[in-house]
């Protein structure tokens, strides 16, 4: 009997352990908060941030024009009255334009909110640990490459005329030549990228543990950020004008004889502008400070009547651990997650079942003793 009442014991002692082993839950935020005394809780938490951007662009650009004008090459021989001849005007306007061309817009400065780390209002003895690895990388490639090529061939002529055998008088008047070409070429291979190098940041708070517990919270950091830019541009421009208004001839006449040549104007316009143009605008997370949250209470689950004088206590070893931006400040973000067992309340209605049902075993198995002998 005293082996079943022993073994019957041991499985209710299991029971009542099962109950009171604090559950740890893990968020953005992660918090310690009210264990009793003597536990020993923890929490490792790693976290990768990846943020990886390819961009590639190519561009063939080739404009050709190709102009060819006449208005002389005029004859008039073996003429008895006056001659004359009189070319027109020739004009020619050519504009190539080449803007925008692969032009790449990158933006990762999203600064997250800073992660919270709280150990609050745990019992005396305890020991509370936070671990917490924070990998951020970002790499960013963009590669350009574009390939121009701007021609214009012009070939204008009102010369070339010819007055021979002529018995008159000759008049000979080319007209003008007018040649406008343009070349713009502007924001070609433009590249912005708009980054934040810097960790959101660590809001940690240590508050209201009983005396004689241990809390510790050791964040670290990594920041990994690459940007990449490579731009190419084969950019030619080429143009290739013959305007001609003479190479007039008069010959073998009896008359007067009047060549006016007319003039020749031409203007070429190259405008670059904006050529591997590449700007990297790298900006540091300066998140605004959260709001304090309210101080969790100094009494945790399961001390009882003590909770009572020792409200108020000291703070404990709180330490915050190493990192590129571990601080420690008196907040917390998102709602509160605690990392303990059920409440008080919970725990004595357990325990009254199980005395219960200890009583009303020990009363069957009494029932079952053998009856005592008959006095002689």
């Amino acid at each position: 009997m005293k082996k079943n009442i022993k073994n019957f014991s041991i499985f209710l002692l299991s029971l009542f352990v099962f109950f009171l082993a604090p559950s740890i839950a893990v968020a953005d935020d992660a918090q310690i908060n009210g264990n009793g005394e003597g536990t020993n809780n923890n929490i490792s938490i790693t976290i990768n941030r990846s943020t990886e951007s390819n961009q590639s662009n190519n561009s063939d650009v080739n404009n050709q024009a190709g102009v060819d004008q006449n208005s002389g090459g005029n004859s008039t021989e073996n003429n008895l009255g006056d001659t004359t001849i009189t070319t027109g005007d020739n004009s020619a306007d050519v504009n190539f334009e080449n803007e925008n061309i692969n032009t790449s817009s990158v933006s990762a400065d999203c600064c997250e909110e800073p992660d919270s780390y709280k150990i609050g209002g745990n019992g005396e003895d305890s020991i509370n640990s936070i671990q917490s690895n924070v990998t951020n990388s970002k790499n960013i490639n963009v590669n350009n490459n574009a390939d121009i090529k701007n021609k214009v061939n012009i070939n204008s002529n009102t010369g070339g005329n010819n007055a021979s055998n002529n018995l008159g008088n000759v008049n000979i008047n080319t007209g003008d030549i007018n040649i406008q070409t343009l070349f713009k070429n502007k924001l070609i291979n433009n590249s912005y990228v708009k980054v934040s190098s810097s960790d959101p940041g660590v809001s940690i708070l240590i508050a209201n543990n009983l005396s004689g517990s241990t809390n510790s919270v050791n964040v670290n950091f990594f920041t990994l950020l690459n940007v990449d830019i490579a731009n190419s541009v084969d950019l030619k421009n080429q143009t290739f004008i013959k305007a001609n208004t003479g190479e007039n001839e008069a010959e073998s006449n009896l008359g007067g004889v009047n060549i006016n040549t007319g003039d020749i104007n031409t203007n070429v316009d190259v405008g670059n502008e904006s050529i591997n143009g590449s700007v990297v605008e790298v900006d540091d997370c300066d998140p605004e400070e959260p709001e304090q949250p309210e101080n969790p209470p100094t009494t945790p689950p399961g001390n009882g009547g003590n909770g009572g004088d020792n409200g108020g206590s000291n703070n404990g070893n709180g330490s915050s651990g190493s990192g590129n931006s571990g601080q420690v400040l008196g907040t917390s973000t998102g709602e509160v997650l605690p990392a303990t067992g059920p409440g008080l309340l919970f725990y004595f209605t357990i325990a009254n079942i199980l005395m219960f049902l200890f009583g009303a075993y020990l009363r069957l198995r009494s029932g079952r003793s053998p009856a005592p002998s008959p006095a002689l």
